[in-house]
């Protein structure tokens, strides 16, 4: 097995789930407390993940 490949893999994965940890608890702090043009949108967005896999 290649070691460094594996920790590779593991250092990268750690980082994006750290960064995308972040960005998404002020996203949803922000969608949660505080009212702005274009919440509907970015709402939709989010969820549409969620409803798109079922559909197609």
């Amino acid at each position: 097995m290649e070691w460094s490949a594996f920790f590779l893999s593991l250092s990268l994965s750690l980082i994006s789930v750290t960064i995308l940890l972040v960005l998404g608890l002020l996203i949803a702090r922000s969608l949660a407390w505080k009212r702005f043009v274009g919440k509907g949108v970015i709402e939709a967005l989010i969820t549409l993940p969620l409803v798109l896999p079922p559909t197609v």
